[in-house]
């Protein structure tokens, strides 16, 4: 009997961890971008000239290095800071029930700009269009202060185009928007996030970013942002959470 009861004992308890598990996973998969601190995503950066024809390779990495919670149009809300490494801006954003939000970006010196706009609605549908604002902050008499600079229009081409990358092949959703300086086509593959960007001029190919590696072991990471942080404070900068505090 007390064997038995082991044995019951055992199968619920590794009953519980696979329950546990599987939901982590299906909540993992309502989001088209994941958001965690620490996460980062490496890509493989292609320029080519006005024939097509490649001159260039280089890589590129951003990374989720801190977060902050702020009130909104009276609610509270995580934004993320999601930095690039040839970039000093930070871009914040924010998944809202399964969309993702761009809320603005900010400098290293705490000038900001937060204003709630649509990065990429999830699930789409080809063919379905919404409008993202282009932020930027800028500088006059020694002020610095965000703008709202223009609006870009998108518009789902794909839902389950097939990319090809270092790590194997993505099923992709597409946005596509074009302006003066020719067509861009951005990559999401839900579970991973932004995967790919392809900028053509007159339908030649003249710039590409490829997914190579992503790494969401966030304990690993944390290491490295916290590194980070502590060379960051040594430029007066305050510092919560292994990121940039805003000020209220």
């Amino acid at each position: 009997m007390r064997k038995l009861l082991y044995l019951l004992l055992a199968s619920f308890v590794i009953y519980s961890c696979e329950k546990d598990e599987t939901e982590g996973i299906n909540d993992l998969k309502k989001l088209i971008q994941p958001l965690e601190v620490g996460y980062n995503w490496t890509f493989i950066d292609s320029t080519f000239d006005n024939e097509g024809t490649l001159t260039k390779v280089d890589t590129s990495t951003v990374s989720v290095i801190g977060s902050e919670i702020v009130n909104y149009d009276g609610k509270q809300i995580e934004l993320f800071f999601w930095k690039w490494d040839f970039y000093e801006r930070i871009w914040l954003y924010v998944n809202e029930e399964e969309n993702l939000y761009k809320y603005g970006l900010r400098d290293d010196n705490k000038n900001y700009i937060i204003t709630q706009s649509l990065n990429q609605p999830y699930p789409v549908n080809i063919g379905d269009t919404w409008s993202s604002y282009h932020f930027n902050l800028q500088v006059e008499n020694d002020t610095t202060f965000g703008v709202i600079r223009d609006t870009t229009e998108y518009e789902c081409i794909y839902k389950d185009y097939t990319l090809n990358t270092k790590i194997g092949n993505l099923e992709c959703i597409v946005k596509h928007t074009s302006d003066d300086l020719g067509e861009r086509y951005i990559y999401y593959s839900p579970n991973i996030g932004y995967v790919g960007l392809e900028n053509r001029v007159d339908g030649i190919i003249r710039f590409k970013k490829t997914l190579m590696n992503y790494d969401f072991s966030r304990k690993q990471d944390l290491s490295k942002v916290m590194k980070s942080a502590q060379r960051e404070s040594k430029k007066n900068l305050h510092l919560d959470n292994f990121g940039l505090k805003i000020n209220e």
